[in-house]
């Protein structure tokens, strides 16, 4: 699944490129028109929400996702571990939602802290 994600979002940002938009607007600007030009696209859920800079930002939510269940699959039997990668884990997540804000929209930044 990772994989698919980040192929379907690599090519999908290359077509996005070939689209015209405005030249005077900045980056997130002209990714926001182009995505809001495929309303019919339904891989658009991956990215679409996202500034350009974090387009794959789904694709790391679910890396996130995969460490923590590994860690408390095969850290069992050691908890602190589990628990200080858990907190770990967290912790950067935070740091990446509070102080990079990889949404377009500033609600769910804030939702995500």
């Amino acid at each position: 699944t990772p994989y698919l994600y980040g192929h379907l979002i690599r090519e999908h940002s290359r077509l996005y490129a070939q689209l015209p938009a405005d030249p005077a607007a900045d980056a997130d600007d002209q990714w926001a028109w182009r995505v809001q030009l495929s309303a019919s696209n339904k891989a658009r859920t991956l990215y679409a929400d996202f500034e350009y800079k974090w387009r794959y930002y789904k694709l790391t939510v679910l890396v996130q996702k995969l460490v923590l269940v590994c860690s408390l699959i095969y850290l069992v039997q050691l908890p602190v571990a589990a628990a200080a990668i858990f907190i770990g884990v967290h912790l950067v997540f935070v740091f990446i939602n509070a102080a990079l804000r990889p949404y377009l929209d500033p609600r769910p930044d804030m939702l995500a802290i």
